[in-house]
């Protein structure tokens, strides 16, 4: 199980290490959570993600 903030999809380093995962099959699945998007009618959450 790997949790991450939305933020670090967008950061070459976590996608080299998807890739990483995967080449070793250890990447079955992704969930994504987005509970957060409640929150993006404020202009200070996340700013990176808009």
């Amino acid at each position: 199980i790997v949790i991450i903030t939305p933020e670090s999809v967008v950061n070459k380093m976590f996608r080299t290490f998807l890739d990483w995962l995967q080449g070793l099959y250890l990447l079955e699945r992704f969930i994504f959570n987005k509970c957060y998007t409640l929150l993006d009618n404020i202009a200070e959450f996340r700013p990176k993600m808009r």
